[in-house]
């Protein structure tokens, strides 16, 4: 019985829903207007949504069910939120996604446990972090990767450099004394 009225209520949900928004992020917006953090965090908010959805293939009959790779790009979601933006509490991130604090958990837990093994979740991950610290930083780490070869090309710029600066600061020491 339990699970018939579950059932009906997510296909008044569903129907709400898709009557409602035009594209799967949407609901999550109006959600994430609510919370009191700065314009552009409620900007990086929305791109994370609106990238996992497109990006999955998530579409607006999706929305307030469980099916599966809703579940899991939320679970992905949630553990870039709750990483990068560690001052918004669990319960007003459960409130972006409709959902309860405990769900939060679960949604991390899942992530760790099981989906971050799968590659396809883990480059959604890596794609959000770098989303993340793009718009909120201004670091673009495929700009600069971190391999080998570059460091050791940067190690030298930077001695190079420190050489310069070492040599015009005796420059300057030496007409300061002799004034």
């Amino acid at each position: 019985m339990r699970n018939r009225n579950i059932n009906k209520r997510d296909k008044e949900m569903k129907k709400n829903i898709s009557q409602k928004f035009k594209f799967p992020w949407e609901p999550y917006y109006s959600n994430i207007e609510k919370l009191t953090i700065t314009k552009v965090e409620k900007n990086i908010l929305k791109n994370i949504f609106k990238v996992s959805f497109t990006d999955f293939g998530i579409d607006i009959e999706h929305i307030g069910t469980r099916k599966r790779a809703l579940v899991e790009v939320h679970c992905v979601i949630a553990t870039v939120i709750l990483d990068h933006f560690r001052y918004i509490s669990i319960t007003d991130i459960a409130k972006i996604f409709m959902k309860n604090h405990a769900c939060m958990y679960h949604y991390n837990t899942t992530y760790q446990e099981v989906l971050c093994s799968q590659k396809i979740y883990s480059q959604l991950r890596t794609k959000l972090n770098d989303l993340v610290m793009m718009n909120r930083y201004g670091i673009d780490r495929n700009k600069h990767p971190k391999n080998k070869e570059n460091l050791m090309e940067e190690n030298l710029s930077l001695l190079k450099q420190n050489k310069l600066l070492k040599s015009r600061l005796k420059e300057i020491k030496k007409l300061i004394n002799d004034k």
